[in-house]
């Protein structure tokens, strides 16, 4: 087994110290090739945490609500955490939330068994990514590998447990973003936040302009009274979204925005990241 240096040892046994089901062996067997290089080191301690089912990395989104695809939350039963979720996105779309800022991870951290906690990592300096990861509730053991971490420019949350109810009342005296809308007959449609930067579109009106404002899908009114959920980059997260939220959008749709009205192009997706949808002027 090679001699490891002290930067790549220390990051191995704080995360044996505070990662259940954690396995060293293989990270000390195959340690990264330059182990100065904080984003190589980076990238191998992500690729084995992912491998050992112990990290759930997000690319292109932050994390937004969905039950971590964990090794550790196997046996556990979030059945409340379910039922929380479906109230928390009804009160989302009213108050104009965005779903990061949802306590989702408190909720579940009440669910977890004593002295374990689901924690989020961000990156310095890109708030678009997110990764979770289940580790000890015991600080003493948390704090070499925060320190280690914050080496590789990463950011440990912490979320404290919060019970159902707590939760959604902490929620509920969250003040609206939005003013109310008049008209509560209308359908309120919530589009994507991220995927404002990765809208492409031939029109001169964006999407982001139209916040707040009355909208008409094929005839139906509605209002964007938000700018909401996350874009993940899969093939089909896009579509699956934009069709969620203005139902019956397609390509031939005319959508009217701020009173002026456009037909819907082309809507598209990419694994790259790259999601367009493309509008044009109706003539």
């Amino acid at each position: 087994m090679p001699r490891l240096p002290k930067r790549i040892n220390t990051l191995i046994d704080a995360l044996a110290q505070c990662l259940p089901q954690f396995d060293a062996a293989p990270l000390r067997a195959n340690p990264p090739e330059n182990t100065k290089d904080t984003e190589e080191v980076t990238e191998w301690l992500f690729d084995h945490l992912v491998e050992q089912g112990l990290l759930w990395h997000l690319e292109w989104m932050r994390y937004g609500g969905d039950k971590p695809d964990l090794k550790p939350l196997a046996d556990v039963d979030f059945s409340e955490f379910d039922t929380f979720w479906t109230s928390a996105e009804e009160l989302a779309r009213q108050k104009a939330i965005m779903p990061w800022d949802l306590l989702f991870l408190e909720v579940m951290n009440s669910l977890l068994p004593s002295g374990l906690q689901l924690v989020d990592l961000v990156e310095d300096g890109n708030g678009d990514e997110s990764s979770v990861l289940c580790v000890t509730t015991n600080a003493a053991l948390l704090e070499p590998l925060e320190k280690c971490l914050a080496s590789l420019n990463l950011e440990m949350s912490l979320h404290e447990p919060l019970h159902r109810e707590e939760a959604l009342q902490t929620i509920e005296m969250e003040e609206e973003e939005v003013s109310p809308i008049s008209d509560t007959s209308l359908p309120k449609a919530i589009l994507p936040n991220d995927l404002l930067e990765k809208i492409a579109t031939t029109a001169t009106v964006s999407l982001l302009e139209a916040y707040g404002e009355d909208a008409i899908l094929d005839g139906n009114p509605l209002r964007i009274i938000a700018l909401s959920e996350s874009f993940d980059g899969s093939e089909t997260s896009f579509v699956k979204i934009l069709k969620a939220n203005l139902p019956g959008i397609k390509t031939g749709s005319l959508l009217t925005l701020n009173k002026t009205s456009y037909d819907v192009v082309e809507i598209q997706d990419s694994s790259l990241g790259f999601a367009r949808l493309i509008l044009q002027p109706h003539v």
